[in-house]
């Protein structure tokens, strides 16, 4: 639920539903998100709100799922299209990298992979911190672009793609221009 049914509201379902099922544990953990907003403006029922469906008929879904894991949980989102579109491009990027390690036959030092990884970990550990974790992926992007990337990568970014399914991991063709980078 969002941050407005922090105290008393949630208490109260599980008071009603433990009563219920004679005890038995409702659930365990509760994440209270930040909230929605449109345009700078609180999305509500009263009006202010899209469907998915309406955004999913521009957008696909791996791209709007990815806009949402570049905020943290907890705090506000605003919804607006230059923020899709930078969401959009963002997992482009991710995406063109991540074919071009594919394709590649380098292997990358495995000790960057593994500082890149713990460093992933750590950002996740502390809260679901998505927006630090994807710091740490980009910055891995940058040191990897300058020394040529490898076909670890691309299994590094298999095993992240297991926890958030946003890589296109099934293309496998390359433009021109990306055969150049390999």
């Amino acid at each position: 639920g969002a941050r407005d049914l922090i105290f008393p509201h949630h208490e109260a379902e599980i008071a009603q539903m433990e009563s219920l099922s004679g005890k038995k544990p409702f659930v365990k953990y509760w994440l209270h998100t930040g909230f929605l907003n449109i345009e700078s403006q609180k999305m509500s029922k009263s009006g202010n709100f899209l469907t998915i469906r309406e955004v999913l008929e521009k957008y696909d879904a791996k791209t709007l799922r990815f806009f949402y894991i570049l905020t943290h949980y907890r705090s506000p989102i605003d919804f607006t299209e230059e923020n899709l579109k930078n969401a959009e491009n963002s997992l482009k990027r991710i995406n063109d990298f991540v074919l071009i390690a594919k394709n590649s036959k380098e292997k990358v030092d495995k000790k960057i992979i593994e500082e890149a990884k713990k460093k992933f970990i750590e950002a996740m550990d502390d809260d679901i911190d998505t927006p630090k974790a994807f710091a740490v992926l980009f910055d891995f992007i940058k040191e990897i672009n300058k020394k040529g990337t490898g076909e670890n990568v691309y299994e590094f970014f298999s095993e992240i793609d297991k926890i958030f399914g946003i890589l296109s991991l099934d293309e496998t063709k390359l433009t021109k221009e990306e055969e150049k980078l390999i």
